[in-house]
């Protein structure tokens, strides 16, 4: 173990089991290896090959949780305090606002169409007339009673109705746009250092 501890260098990758590289090495302080913010023991490395520290477990299994320490240190020695905060996104989606209803009712009214109509009308007429024998065709039916229809034809009237289109309602829709504002309350992290050591006081 203290052969491979001593083969490791800032800046090498650091590959888990299953091939994933996790980042380069930033700093070995004798007790953990740091990188990406995780505080990984010597006892996880396998191997040191060629430039690079292969790992025993798998990338899964290098979590915050367990791996995490809340602080990165650095190549210097250094301690580096990450500060969060919450920010605000914004996402648009799209909602129902209401409806336009358009609705059609039906309504009656009489109309009155001007027609004209054709008829026959009988006029009888009776002439007098210079005397003359009857003609062998006319003293058959002579002197016999008999009833002479004349046909009369007329025209009536007969409403048919037809539905037609006299006209339309267009119904248009556009987008317009407001300005509006999201507002929601974020978290901020802030440090504050407090000195808690003694102070040597000097001699006079």
């Amino acid at each position: 173990m203290q052969e491979t501890t001593r083969r490791l260098r800032a800046g090498m990758p650091m590959v888990s089991a299953d091939g994933e590289e996790l980042g380069t090495l930033e700093a070995f302080d004798g007790d953990d290896l740091h990188v990406a913010g995780l505080h990984i023991p010597p006892q996880g490395v396998d191997r040191v090959e060629a430039g690079t520290v292969y790992l025993k477990h798998e990338a899964a299994a290098y979590t915050p949780e367990r791996y995490g320490a809340g602080e990165t240190v650095a190549a210097r020695g250094e301690v580096r305090v990450p500060l969060a905060e919450e920010q605000i996104t914004v996402e648009k989606r799209a909602v129902d606002e209401g409806e336009v209803r358009v609705e059609k009712h039906v309504t009656e009214e009489r109309q009155i169409v001007p027609v004209t109509l054709r008829r026959e009308e009988v006029h009888v007429e009776r002439r007098e007339t210079s005397e003359r024998p009857l003609r062998p065709g006319e003293a058959e039916d002579a002197f016999q009673g008999e009833t002479i229809r004349v046909p009369l034809r007329g025209e009536q009237a007969v409403a048919h109705k037809e539905a037609v289109v006299t006209g339309e309602v267009v119904v248009d829709k556009e987008q317009t746009a407001e300005r509006g504002e999201v507002s929601g309350t974020v978290r901020r992290e802030h440090v504050h250092v407090d000195e808690d050591q003694p102070r040597t006081r000097g001699r006079g």
